[in-house]
């Protein structure tokens, strides 16, 4: 009966694409030949990726969702290709795309099974159980103490996914043939680890490789010229990653920079006095919808936060408790916040309509994925950088006095990465300089008819006007000059 099971399982890994070769299972010296556990439990795994693979995805999507909701972008594409067990997939889809679907539609639709989800931050990790919650998905998030419930989604941080505690849970799972894939969101955060900053991120694909099952790699960030780096840290072979790329930039996000810092010495205050003054005109005008200001430290998050009246989000919070509570009452009736990154990835907050950042961070990527809170409903939105003129040293005094003092974020002024340079100039279209850099794609001129304009756009729209007006007045004169001269009859 197994061997004939066997058979016809080879007939399906075939038709369904799944665990041919599987990668995480060989050495540096090749395949190894698999303990009897493990093949009963690929075979216990690939009778429920069978199921799964041949289920109406639209018709639990409209279950989970409501009877309107439709797929949208690459969605459909990337949540076949899960269910068919294919491995390892990253999924590159802008801010506001609906990356979490991945995992939670095949868990939703599943019978059995159990989805880790490797999360970063506290508050995406929080937000994400709650969108559990909605679509009536069991979830929990794991602690090393305390018991632990089977369910569908469990959440983990990197930090814990790669201790002994977390690891025998996995085997227990593995155990029970329980274990259907590991996700991690906002994978790009892999490649700012380091030895001193969150340097057990760096053990994370090593650890995956030994779980042996599917892996997903979600992110709204990873240029072309990362993707290299990335695989190198996440342990994936690049030959075999089914790689899934759409457009980073927004249609509803009208992108702008204003410019300030007439004395260097005073550089960071001028930039904070023009943040409050975007601020208060857009309150006054009673505009609908949330603001968030990002700034680089903790010390500036702070500050501005007692300037605006408003409460801040940062890392160095007394308790995740107190985080929960501060986002909680932002999103309950708060209109404005300052933050840090730690309110940066994925937190799906639907009205959103002004981000404005006191200063430019020093990467790119780290600016998309936070301006990318913005209008994630889809309405119009802005997204303003109040920044020093390129070229011009990023410190004032007071920023390195905080550098001296250890308090200074990596991410806050010092040296702009090329891109960044690029895109505060102005010399070219903000979405160019985005699509070029984020996605690799070099076919665009300037912004759409069916996107937000840019204020390079803008300009550039309104110089053509009175251009245009100037022409029309010279022939006009011209015209009115030549009528005179034959009334004259000269």
């Amino acid at each position: 009966m197994r061997e004939q099971f066997r058979a016809i399982s080879r007939e399906w890994h075939q038709f369904l694409g799944f665990g041919a070769e599987d990668w995480t299972g060989a050495g540096a010296g090749g395949k190894r030949r698999r303990a009897r556990f493990e093949v009963e439990r690929e075979e216990a795994r690939f009778r429920r990726f069978a199921r799964l693979s041949q289920t109406n995805m639209r018709g639990q999507l409209r279950q989970m969702m409501g009877d309107e909701t439709e797929f949208r972008g690459q969605q459909e594409e990337v949540i076949r290709s899960i269910v068919r067990g294919e491995s390892p997939i990253v999924q590159i889809t802008g801010t506001g795309g609906g990356k979490s679907l991945s995992f939670m539609l095949p868990a939703f639709s599943a019978s059995e099974g159990t989805t880790i989800v490797v999360v970063p931050l506290v508050s995406l990790r929080e937000d994400l159980q709650t969108r559990c919650e909605k679509s009536r998905i069991e979830s929990h998030v794991w602690h090393s103490r305390g018991s632990h419930p089977m369910s569908r989604i469990v959440f983990v941080t990197p930090e814990s996914a790669v201790t002994k505690g977390f690891r025998d849970f996995v085997n227990r799972l593995q155990g029970r043939q329980a274990l259907d894939r590991v996700v991690v969101d906002e994978c790009h955060t892999l490649l700012d680890a380091s030895q001193k900053f969150r340097r057990q991120m760096l053990e994370l694909g090593g650890v995956l490789r030994e779980w042996g099952v599917q892996t997903v790699f979600l992110t709204a960030t990873l240029p072309p010229k990362d993707e290299a780096a990335f695989f190198s840290i996440a342990k994936l072979p690049a030959d075999r990653v089914k790689m899934f790329r759409s457009r980073t930039t927004r249609k509803n996000i009208a992108y702008r920079v204003e410019i300030v810092g007439a004395q260097a010495n005073r550089q960071e205050e001028e930039e904070d006095d023009k943040v409050c003054q975007i601020v208060a005109r857009w309150c006054g005008r009673r505009e609908k919808g949330r603001v968030i200001v990002y700034a680089g430290s903790i010390e500036r998050v702070e500050r501005l936060g007692e300037a605006l009246g408003c409460g801040h989000y940062h890392a160095k919070m007394k308790s995740a408790e107190a985080k929960a509570t501060r986002f909680k009452r932002w999103m309950e009736g708060g209109e404005l916040i300052v933050a840090t990154n730690a309110l940066g990835l994925g937190v799906d907050v639907p009205d959103v309509r002004l981000v404005v950042h006191a200063g430019m961070p020093r990467r790119l990527r780290d600016y998309v994925q936070e301006s990318g809170r913005a209008g994630r409903d889809g309405a119009r939105s802005k997204a303003v950088v109040v920044c020093r003129k390129p070229g011009r040293p990023g410190q004032d005094a007071r920023s390195a006095e905080r550098a001296k003092g250890g308090r200074r974020d990596q991410k806050e002024g010092g040296t702009w990465e090329g891109a960044v340079e690029e895109f505060v100039e102005g010399k070219w279209c903000r979405r160019q300089v985005l699509d070029r850099v984020m996605d690799g794609w070099l076919g665009r001129q300037g912004c759409e008819a069916d996107e937000e304009a840019c204020d390079i756009c803008t300009r550039r729209h309104w110089e053509s006007m009175v251009e245009e007006l100037i022409i029309q007045e010279e022939i006009s004169s011209e015209n009115r000059a030549q009528v005179g001269r034959v009334s004259r009859g000269t």
